[in-house]
């Protein structure tokens, strides 16, 4: 079974998207801000990380600048965030995140999809 890190702080959208890629017949692990998720994702394996950009105590950047340098074997990790500036998708690309998805203009069946594609 494919295990996903979900690393989103509002509570009622980490479960949504708990709920929708468990029923796609993954694992879920969560957590809800940047400091909680270092240690998660470097302390376990999982095939991609889902990241929020906003958020507290440790933002998406941080997480992303901590993990890629803790992490012998980097997840694929797809952004989804309201942050729509090319500026914040050009400095996630340059990290090597593999998508970037704009949460108001997606549905839980898109990401599904995006996740799916990910660990094929």
């Amino acid at each position: 079974m494919k295990k996903i890190l979900i690393i989103e702080d509002e509570v009622t959208l980490n479960d949504s998207l708990k709920l929708a890629l468990k029923s796609a017949g993954f694992q879920v692990v969560q957590a809800y801000n940047g400091e909680e998720a270092v240690t998660k994702a470097v302390d376990n394996g999982f095939d991609v990380i889902l990241l929020d950009l906003i958020m507290p105590v440790k933002d998406g950047f941080e997480f992303l600048d901590e993990y890629l340098q803790k992490a012998g074997n980097p997840a694929p990790i797809l952004v989804l965030t309201n942050l729509s500036d090319f500026g914040s998708q050009m400095k996630t690309y340059k990290k090597g995140i593999v998508s970037y998805m704009i949460k108001a203009n997606v549905t839980l069946e898109e990401i599904v999809k995006k996740v799916t594609s990910l660990v094929m």
